[in-house]
């Protein structure tokens, strides 16, 4: 079987023992860095209208848009703070859980509006607020993660 796999190797990386090797993984290549997380929200947004209550989901939507866009950011400066992918996987899967829980607590508050036409305002209120809170903890992270530092980065 061995005998079939270098011909590959050697037809596939090109002829010659430099090209072989260079073709071959090195042994302490690193894999690339685990990328921080992105919040995407399901839904198509809707324009803006505070008089109606379908335009006030939309105002609420670009509300939660813009306060995603901020938590990702946060989130990026805090995945460049942290020493390794271990440290980072950690912070990655409590963005999920925490997603996780948003998604629980506004559906549940959003119970309040059930069968009305408030339940998705509601809703996207809810989670407009979950994400001031999330922000708010990741600072507290930040300022944990910086004492000391001379010249830490600047926290969106």
């Amino acid at each position: 079987m061995t005998r079939g796999i270098l011909p590959r190797l050697v037809a596939a990386c090109g002829a010659g023992a430099a090209s072989l090797l260079l073709c071959l993984p090195r042994a302490d290549a690193s894999p690339p860095p685990l990328p921080p997380p992105v919040i995407s929200e399901p839904f198509t947004v809707l324009p803006c209208h505070p008089a109606t209550t379908l335009g006030s989901e939309g105002c609420a939507e670009h509300d939660l848009l813009a306060a995603d866009r901020r938590i990702d950011q946060e989130v990026r400066v805090l995945f460049g703070l942290l020493h390794g992918d271990a440290a980072r996987a950690r912070l990655a899967t409590a963005e999920s859980a925490w997603l996780a829980y948003r998604r629980a607590d506004c559906s549940s508050q959003s119970d309040a509006y059930a069968g009305g036409s408030f339940a998705p305002v509601a809703f996207a209120l809810c989670e407009v607020h979950d994400d001031a809170d999330r922000s708010a903890d990741l600072r507290r992270f930040y300022r944990a993660l910086v004492e000391g530092r001379s010249r830490p980065p600047a926290f969106p």
